[in-house]
């Protein structure tokens, strides 16, 4: 197996971007198959950051406003104008402070949401790569959406609501003198409802905390997720290292063999050169035996014509010794019987010459 692919932050942010861009959920390993591989790790490290510089932006709040909360509000800048002199002050300054609450509120409210919004935002995100295991988790997720979503058209009819009511106030300062007498009943009437409208904030802090703690444990749920992911890209790569080692060791017993079987056809070819070699030698010590066997036969049938032609000359010499004992015996018979004659010398009798042939292979 090869080396994986380092890609840069560049890289994955722009086929993160791309993939946003055209609608495809951006996770892991989707970023994997549009860079064509990569290191898993790499990739984890980069998407973070990546979906870190994408939650800085928030996304727009809109809320609408309730209609009791709008009744109230229509209900108390219309009583206060029709409040004169000092009382329409003291009534303005008071209202003036109530809006200035609410406005107060509904900023920390908004601050919330937008916290919450970012909160829900990254948890998608990275609850993205295992959608397969959070189902549940994602059903739950849709329905805080749901009620998030809700809440911010309330709380943005509530922001317009206000715009509309200052707008309304510049309106009913100019009644105002007109309704005087109607004020203290409308007073009355305002101090209920604006006793309901804290009810309805107190409901409100109520939900956001349920809200709060709601995604507090699917934060803690994600982080049990993330360690089990990390366990899992460990063990992801343990394989992939061992795979590594497989493949390498595999490669050595595969070049090894190959080595092997090199060396043993060179070790057959080898023998078989010997083979042919020592074949072609044994033909030609066949040939040369059967060419000493033959010159064999024939030393043995010249020792044969040998052995009888030495026997023959022995025989020859034997007759021939046979007759010069004899003619040694007629000399010293000779000899003897001149001994015995006159004392006048005769001339000596000529003795009988021997034949000077000689027997064969030098015999006498």
């Amino acid at each position: 197996m090869g080396r994986k692919a380092l890609h840069t932050r560049e890289e994955v942010f722009a086929s993160a971007d791309q993939l946003a861009a055209s609608g495809q959920d951006v996770t892991a390993s989707a970023l994997l198959a549009a860079l064509g591989g990569g290191s898993l790790t790499t990739i984890y490290k980069h998407l973070e950051a990546w979906e870190a510089s994408r939650k800085d932006t928030p996304r727009p709040v809109v809320i609408e406003m309730p209609e009791t909360v709008n009744t109230a509000f229509a209900r108390a800048w219309q009583a206060a104008a029709q409040e004169a002199g000092k009382e329409v002050a003291a009534v303005r300054e008071k209202a003036d402070a109530e809006v200035k609450a609410i406005g107060k509120r509904f900023e920390e409210a908004l601050a919330n949401i937008e916290r919450l919004e970012a909160e829900a935002n990254e948890e998608a995100g990275r609850l993205e790569a295992a959608s397969t295991r959070i189902a549940e988790q994602e059903s739950a997720l849709r329905d805080a959406e749901t009620r998030e979503a809700a809440m911010k058209a309330t709380m943005e009819q509530m922001r317009q609501q206000i715009e509309a009511q200052q707008e309304e106030l510049e309106r009913v300062h100019a009644d105002a003198e007109a309704e005087r007498k109607e004020h203290k009943a409308e007073l009355d009437r305002l101090t209920g409802e604006l006793a309901r409208t804290r009810a309805a904030g107190e409901a409100m802090n109520t939900r956001l905390t349920e809200q709060e703690a709601a995604l507090r444990e699917a934060a803690t749920r994600e982080a049990a997720l993330n360690a089990g992911m990390e366990q899992m890209r460990v063990r992801i790569e343990s394989q992939q290292a061992e795979l590594e080692r497989e493949r390498q060791a595999g490669e050595t017993a595969r070049h090894q063999a190959a080595e092997t079987d090199e060396r043993q056809r060179r070790e057959i070819e080898k023998q078989a050169a010997e083979l042919a070699r020592l074949t072609a030698l044994l033909d030609t010590e066949r040939q040369s035996a059967q060419r000493a066997m033959e010159r064999a036969e024939k030393a043995e049938a010249e020792r044969e014509e040998a052995r009888q032609a030495a026997s023959a000359a022995r025989e020859e010499a034997a007759r021939w010794r046979g007759q010069a004992e004899a003619l040694q015996g007629q000399q010293g018979d000779l000899m003897r019987a001149l001994g015995t004659a006159t004392t006048e010398p005769k001339p000596a009798t000529p003795k009988p010459k021997k034949s000077k042939a000689a027997p064969p292979d030098g015999q006498a």
